[in-house]
């Protein structure tokens, strides 16, 4: 089965949705944690782009887990998970002077770390990852640097649907 064919009734509404939800992130983990007295005068932040303490950079990307089918080979399906990565001052201000234009060839890839914890995966504040530029309007696509870590195994090898779906489920409302 494939994702736009997945069908689930959602608690909130009630109603049989097709394909499955876009799940992401409001902010980088570290900027969510930050009790909202205080994150007015810490933390800039858009729908794009965040800073915190006027010294660390996000930027919000999408991270592409390929599909397996049931017998493990891969599908042209993938599922993106909406999340925050750090970048370098750099880099963050290269990136939003590039933001509303195609990034030039040769643009990139620039070095990040992912910035939220996904669920169902354990937490590792140090999975490093590549952030690839996209044409005008597309946020970047984030690629995890080769490690152990279940996620960037599942990213690099592809996952079945049934196993993203226990991901995804307490969001489902099945």
């Amino acid at each position: 089965m494939r994702i736009d064919e997945y069908r689930y009734r959602c608690g909130e509404c009630e109603e049989e949705h097709v394909g499955l939800p876009e799940l992401g992130f409001r902010l980088p983990d570290v900027c969510a944690e930050i009790p909202e007295d205080e994150r007015g005068e810490r933390v800039r932040s858009g729908s794009d782009f965040c800073v915190l303490d006027d010294e660390h950079h996000f930027v919000r990307a999408v991270m592409p887990i390929p599909l397996l089918d049931d017998e493990g080979g891969k599908v042209d399906d993938e599922y993106c998970w909406g999340v925050w990565t750090s970048l370098s001052e750099t880099n963050y201000d290269r990136y939003r002077e590039l933001f509303d234009e195609d990034p030039p060839d040769g643009e990139g890839p620039y070095f990040g770390w992912l910035s939220n914890r996904v669920p169902g995966y354990p937490f590792d504040d140090s999975l490093a990852l590549n952030v690839h530029l996209r044409s005008e309007g597309q946020r970047p696509r984030l690629e995890l640097q080769p490690s152990s870590h279940p996620l960037a195994m599942h990213q690099r090898y592809g996952m079945k649907l049934s196993e993203l779906l226990e991901h995804l489920g307490p969001f489902l409302h099945q």
